[in-house]
């Protein structure tokens, strides 16, 4: 499965829905990838939009990310380095 299939799963599985910059709902904002050919090292940078998010939300959020890329479908994405940047409105 395709990189961006299986983000996708996890952004349908996640309880947060996807950020609209017209209404400035939702949370999960952008998915940055890289890969380095030479070494095949997959870096993938998630950008949320935190909003009023709750600490708590905040770190179930990045929980799952985690446990999805590390133990669940992820996995099958060989990712080496996994980053959450935080993109909070002006």
């Amino acid at each position: 499965m395709v990189l961006f299939q299986l983000f996708e799963q996890f952004v349908r599985q996640s309880e947060l829905g996807v950020y609209n910059p017209e209404t400035q709902d939702g949370n999960l904002r952008q998915l940055t990838v890289r890969l380095a050919r030479n070494t095949s090292q997959l870096m993938l940078v998630v950008g949320i939009h935190p909003q009023s998010l709750p600490d708590s939300a905040v770190d179930k959020l990045k929980m799952d990310i985690r446990e999805f890329f590390e133990t669940g479908p992820g996995k099958a994405g060989n990712v080496t380095s996994l980053y959450l940047q935080f993109i909070r409105k002006p």
